[in-house]
């Protein structure tokens, strides 16, 4: 049996054997990472920003009735996340 077989004869029948086991390989599929780690919504962060506003301006007030108004009435913008209208409220 072995008789016929040269050593050309032998390196094509392994090279043949080897490219017969790879063409029946199972594919492989990329796992997908998950990213550490929660985005926080930014509408929830904005939130937050009513209460510090109104807990740094308060003192800052002094008692002074219009200056407390303005604050009330302006802080929140800040929690909608539109610091543009909070700054024209503040600064008329």
């Amino acid at each position: 049996m072995f008789d016929g077989l040269t050593r050309r004869t032998a390196f094509l029948t392994l090279g043949a054997v080897g490219l017969a086991g790879l063409g029946r390989s199972p594919a492989t599929h990329a796992k997908t990472r998950r990213k550490k780690g929660k985005k926080e919504d930014p509408k929830k962060l904005c939130k937050k920003q009513t209460g510090q506003c109104l807990t740094f301006l308060n003192p800052t007030c002094n008692g002074d009735p219009k200056c407390l108004a303005i604050a009330q009435q302006c802080c929140p913008l800040l929690g909608s996340c539109n610091t543009t209208a909070f700054l024209d409220c503040v600064v008329p």
